[in-house]
């Protein structure tokens, strides 16, 4: 099932599409770190540097917290699962902010959120967009460029207070009046369902995200150095069915060829440069977080069958498993399980409370991720116009 347009985990049509950041059958996209050392899903070992890449000091949104705060913050809010703090939705807001924000070539924060673009990927719609968080403005801190020699160009919040679903649309026109499309990632649910009309009308289709997040710990760590205060091992993703497959890190341009094969397929239409393009903004990921990691699943002939990407941000104690894909004619093998059972090992070994993902709230990986232990916690909103 192909992916589409957006940075989330969904799957549906993509003849009008240039953008393939997502999917999640086990049939999404992936990318960038390097390692090679092996990884088995049920916990597997690591060389001492694991391959871990530094994308450099990460600032936060000015009140977001930590998910580890929330343990103390008195039970969890309405609509949230029992078992999940109440903490974990706005933590996860402010991890995806912070991620495009670290990213982004030109970064302009904009009442209630933030504009990402990047000249060089104008196809990826994850690199060029318009993301709104909330009524307050929260302007970028320690922007950082891609290019450590040109910093990222910021602009100042001109106009504080909540945007409207119109505001939304005109936000979009005039920020990202350059390019050829127009996306926007509402993280409020409440917003995006408010502007799904008015954003329709004006011609973008809209796709509803689940936020699904896994626990894996259920208080804050112990001080290591009071008496009894060693970490127990987190429990680690049990695969399916009992099958087990072998993982590795790879680097972006090891899982190049397999990415660029899969989109052939799905993206027929799409010339050869954005195909390209799409493929190669990989190593421009690996700034997002503090680690960016990518884990394959190979077949006993050591074809890459399914892979999936790793977000680590280490100060919120909180990672990101994305597009979780399996290769054309490589599904039903149990694949996607290796891959994503390791992602949430290597998670749960760097200190990780809250692994989280996005799945398309009309689609069937949804299932999928919760027989694996994910629960979904809230919804965002992804608006598309070609």
């Amino acid at each position: 099932m192909p992916p589409s347009c957006g940075d989330t985990s969904s799957c549906g049509d993509t003849s009008s599409c240039a953008d393939t950041s997502s999917c999640a059958d086990t049939s999404s996209l992936g990318g960038t770190s390097s390692s090679g050392d092996a990884l088995s899903p049920d916990g597997g070992t690591l060389s001492p540097d694991g391959g871990t890449l530094s994308a450099g000091e990460a600032r936060s949104p000015r009140d977001a917290r930590s998910p580890r705060d929330a343990f103390s913050s008195g039970g969890t809010a309405d609509g949230v699962p029992d078992g999940v703090p109440d903490g974990v939705l706005p933590a996860v807001v402010a991890f995806r902010l912070e991620f495009a924000r670290r990213q982004a070539r030109i970064a302009r924060p904009v009442p209630g959120g933030l504009v990402v673009l990047d000249p060089r990927l104008p196809d990826s719609h994850e690199h060029n967009q318009l993301l709104w968080a909330d009524g307050e403005p929260r302007p970028p801190q320690g922007l950082t460029a891609a290019d450590p020699t040109t910093p990222a160009a910021t602009d100042p919040v001109t106009s504080p207070g909540p945007a409207s679903p119109v505001d939304l649309a005109g936000l979009a026109e005039t920020h990202l009046a350059a390019l050829s499309h127009r996306h926007l990632t509402v993280l409020d649910d409440e917003v995006g369902r408010a502007g799904a009309p008015a954003l329709g009308a004006a011609g973008y289709e809209h796709r509803e995200e689940l936020v699904m997040v896994r626990v894996l710990r259920s208080a804050p760590a112990p001080d290591p150095s009071a008496p009894g205060g060693e970490q127990p091992p987190a429990a680690e993703q049990p695969l399916a069915g009992g099958r087990r497959h072998l993982t590795e890190e790879v680097s972006a341009a090891e899982l190049r060829t397999a990415v660029l094969a899969w989109q052939r397929h799905w993206l027929p239409d799409l010339p050869q440069e954005v195909l390209e393009q799409l493929a190669d903004r990989r190593g421009v990921r690996v700034r997002g977080a503090d680690q960016v990691r990518y884990l394959v699943s190979r077949e006993a002939d050591g074809t890459i069958a399914a892979w999936c990407d790793l977000y680590v941000d280490a100060g919120r104690h909180i990672a990101q498993v994305e597009e979780v894909v399996t290769a054309v004619g490589r599904t039903r093998r149990g694949h996607g399980d290796a891959v994503v059972g390791a992602a949430v090992a290597l998670a749960a070994r760097a200190g990780v409370d809250f692994v989280f993902l996005l799945a398309d709230a009309g689609d069937w990986p949804r299932t999928w991720y919760a027989r694996r232990g994910f629960t979904t916690v809230g919804r965002s909103h992804a608006f598309t116009r070609a």
